[in-house]
């Protein structure tokens, strides 16, 4: 609780209050989504470790003698559901024209890390291979293999390719939201694509697995959780300091992703020649998470250029498709996005189920660097992964 009202301290007192469920005095004063979103992990910490107290206390010699910390058995009733939900993903994803590939569970680890340039290397687990004596790791995302396999297994297959996988990956460390280092991930690929519809094929078939695949058999009377999508548009943050000829200096970068409204406006009113007008559309930008038609409105408002007008056509044709497609799911926009989005160009989307604050999938646009006898070059790639484990039946309420 101590970290709990340390993080209610630091967001103040500005903001929108709203009651947390089960917990009938409980109220805190958000600004946004993001807060909230950070709320709810606070809280689903202490739900977990309360959780996992009650139900490891009695086997606590036994769990410690036979398991590490993070790592977990499936058993009878989970791993059959388990392994249907793979299964039925899959043949999902294989009967819309995705081709099933299978990667190696551990990689070179100089090769992971320049194939991967963004993937933390301090959550990496490694080990030395006893017959080459080289440094190796354990896979902590399948997408981030896609690149070797790119130039190795598939470098005769004719582009674009579509692939689906599933697979076990593991962490060193387990994430602040979520205890597991090992988690299942499901996920597909289209490598070298040339059209935007692309983007919207991958995030409608991610959603359709989510929705009509995976969620069903842990409804209660037949009712399924909600879940909502959250856009954000990698770069746009950059794109449209830009077009305002300012200079993203770093502690007002810092200050959007974490969604600082107060430090924000107030670095905002130090920039010399800014209009106000400008200054309260940034702001808007963090706050506005639903209404994106008053957003793309304003922006239009101020003149901007071709640099940006694409991204916001874009955004906006995926928000009336899945509006039209999957009418019962809620869409939010973070247009600005994070650090962690911001590793994605041109599109990034999380999805979420019920009031749990971890993402059951994310994906977006990515890109690749393959090799073409011996000359490099970056092809554009879209694709999303699934992670089935954060659906256990304990979360889902």
């Amino acid at each position: 609780m101590q970290k709990l009202e340390k993080w209610k301290e630091e967001q103040g007192q500005s903001g929108v209050a709203i009651k947390i469920k089960g917990s009938p005095n409980e109220y805190t004063n958000i600004a946004n989504t993001n807060q909230i979103r950070q709320y709810l992990g606070l809280q689903q910490q202490i739900y977990q470790s309360k959780f996992n107290a009650k139900e490891n206390s009695k086997n606590n010699q036994l769990n410690k003698k036979l398991m590490p910390i993070g790592f977990y058995d499936l058993i009878f009733a989970e791993a059959e559901n388990n392994h249907r939900q793979v299964n039925d993903i899959i043949d999902y994803f294989m009967g819309q024209g995705y081709r099933l590939i299978k990667p190696s569970l551990v990689e070179f680890a100089n090769q992971y890390l320049q194939d991967n340039k963004n993937s933390k290397s301090e959550n990496l687990l490694y080990f030395t291979d006893l017959f080459s004596g080289e440094n190796m790791v354990f896979r902590n995302d399948i997408t981030s293999q896609i690149a070797r396999i790119l130039n190795s297994s598939l470098a005769n297959y004719n582009l674009p390719l579509k692939l689906c996988y599933s697979g076990d990956v593991i962490a060193s460390k387990s994430d602040e939201l979520y205890a597991h280092r090992q988690q299942t991930q499901l996920g597909l690929e289209i490598i070298h694509y040339t059209e935007n519809y692309s983007e919207i094929e991958v995030i409608e078939k991610t959603l359709f697995a989510v929705n009509n695949i995976l969620l069903p058999p842990l409804s209660k009377n037949n009712i399924l959780p909600k879940i909502l999508i959250e856009f954000s548009l990698p770069k746009f943050l950059e794109k449209l300091l830009n077009e305002f000829n300012l200079k993203p200096f770093p502690s007002l970068i810092q200050a959007i992703f974490d969604k600082n409204i107060s430090n924000a406006k107030n670095l905002l009113s130090q920039i010399e020649n800014l209009d106000i007008s400008k200054q309260e559309l940034l702001i808007e930008i963090m706050l506005n998470n639903h209404n994106l038609g008053n957003i793309i409105s304003k922006i239009m408002a101020c003149n901007v250029s071709d640099a940006i007008i694409p991204m916001i056509d874009k955004i906006n044709k995926i928000f009336q498709f899945i509006n039209n497609r999957f009418p019962n799911i809620e869409v939010c926009f973070d247009l600005f996005g994070n650090k962690k989005s911001n590793d994605y160009c041109g599109l990034f989307f999380e999805i979420f189920v019920g009031n749990f604050s971890y993402p059951v999938a994310r994906g977006g646009s990515y890109k690749i660097t393959a090799d073409n006898n011996g000359e490099e070059s970056l092809i554009d790639a879209v694709g999303a992964t699934i992670y089935i484990n954060h659906l256990h039946p304990q979360i889902i309420k």
